[in-house]
Parts: structure tokens; sequence; C-alpha cells
């Protein structure tokens, strides 16, 4: 009955019933769904992104942290309990090192960007050269003579 009035506002003959319809529906085969395609992941935007997030949560918690220390020195104070001090001192502990690890995002970015810029083969910073093992192949009076050299390399310099 409400389907004829609608049939009748909108002006539609229809062909078959709704009874008709219903009786005609073949249920649809379920079918798997379509396997999607990965999102490209672009390691720049998704570390700049990552660390922001992390960096503007831990600042919200230090911050809170601050506030609820605030309120847990006031306690501290007027109940003189030892319990109470062991949470300040637990509350300060955390805080710090909540600060250490704000602090360490920092060199996480700088390492996640280098190894970045390593895999994509580009040229690394120039900067101070560590030599982690040296090897001298020679006689010892070879080496020798290149100490005394570098040594009076330096004395000529200073």
């Amino acid at each position: 009955m409400p389907n004829d009035i609608i049939d009748a506002i909108l002006d539609i003959q229809p062909d078959l019933t709704t009874q008709a319809l219903e009786e005609n529906l073949v249920p649809a085969e379920p079918s798997s769904p379509a396997p999607q395609e990965p999102a490209p992941i672009f390691p720049e935007t998704t570390i700049d992104s990552d660390l922001n997030y992390s960096r503007f949560k831990l600042k919200q918690i230090i911050d809170s942290a601050q506030i609820t220390l605030e309120s847990a020195i006031a306690v501290a104070e007027e109940t003189a309990n030892p319990r109470a001090f062991e949470v300040v001192g637990t509350m300060i502990q955390s805080i710090v090192a909540a600060n250490k690890e704000l602090m360490l995002l920092h060199k996480t970015k700088a390492d996640a960007l280098k190894a970045g810029a390593e895999t994509r083969g580009e040229a690394k910073p120039t900067g101070d050269i560590t030599i982690e093992k040296a090897v001298f192949v020679g006689r010892a009076q070879d080496l020798l003579r290149q100490l005394k050299i570098a040594r009076v390399e330096v004395d000529q310099e200073a």
C-alpha cells in the first residue's frame, strides 16, 4: 500500500509488485573483497608525522604530569605522609624519563633520515671521520718512522 502511494506521486507504473520482486530476488553469491593495493609509503612523510605525533603526545604527558606533580606536592606538604613524598619522587622520575624520551626523538629522527639518505644512495654529510680500526701493514721499523714523521708534523703545527 505505501508503495502504491509513492508510485502514484512519482507517476511510476511498476511492472512487478513488491511481492513479485521479493519472489524473483536471487540471493547474490558472497564475493571476496577485492585485494586493495597498499598505499604508497613515503618514509620521510611517515617518519615526520609519527615523530611529530609522538613529540606532541610526550609534551602533553609532561605538561599534565607537571600539573599533577604540583598537586601531589601540595598534598604531601599538608599531610606530611611519607607515602605522599614517595609518590612525588616517583612522579619526578617519570617526568625526567619523559623529557629524556622527548630528547631521544630528535636523535631517532636524525638517524632515520640518515638511514633513508643512505638507502637512496645520497652522499653522506661531510664531517668528522671516525676510524674504528686501523691496521698497519709493514715492519715495526716502518711504523716507528711514520710515527716520528707524524709527531714532527704535529709539533710544527702547534
